[in-house]
Order: structure tokens, then sequence, then C-alpha cells
């Protein structure tokens, strides 16, 4: 789900993103930006998953593996193609 949203006073991309369920990346790749500006308009989109903090040393090979779901799904609705140590994803409901 896609909806836009005004930038508060002091908010940022990492606050934002936590607050509406989505990913730092994603929020960059639909905007265009790389930080906010008070009372700027942004379009959000919505990630149905759980958020996970990726731990060291592992990929998203391992984490597909971890929760039994696809590495292209993980991909797919974080809009990644590798992950970082202490990044947070969202990890799909298992089909």
């Amino acid at each position: 789900m896609i909806f836009v949203i005004r930038v508060e006073k002091g908010q940022t991309l990492q606050d934002i993103a936590r607050e509406y369920n989505t990913t730092v990346q994603r929020l960059r790749s639909l905007n265009g930006i790389m930080e906010t500006r008070e009372g700027e308009r942004l379009l959000v989109e919505k990630i149905e998953g759980t958020p996970y903090r990726v731990q060291p040393f592992e990929t998203l090979d391992s984490i597909a593996e971890k929760f039994g779901v696809s590495r292209k799904q993980i991909e797919k609705i974080n809009n990644v193609t590798e992950v970082f140590f202490g990044e947070i994803i969202y990890i799909p409901k298992a089909l």
C-alpha cells in the first residue's frame, strides 16, 4: 500500500521507516532523496512482514533459510540485493 505523508520537524528517514513498517532504502528509492526536510511530502510504501535486524555474517540466503522463505521474496519486499550487519529488513510470511 502506497500513501503520502508530510515530514514533521526533526523526523528522519529512519524514524519514518520504523513508524510505517518500511525501510530507509525503500523511502529513498520511492522519493529520490537521501534525507528529509520538514514539511516535505513523501511517498511511503508499507511493507507487510516482520522486522528483523541482520546479525554478523548473515546473508540473504542464510536469513531466507532461517525463516523458511525465499531469497527472492526478501529481496523484493526490501528492495535490496544484499544485506549488512545491523540493518533492519522485513521478513515476509512463509508461503
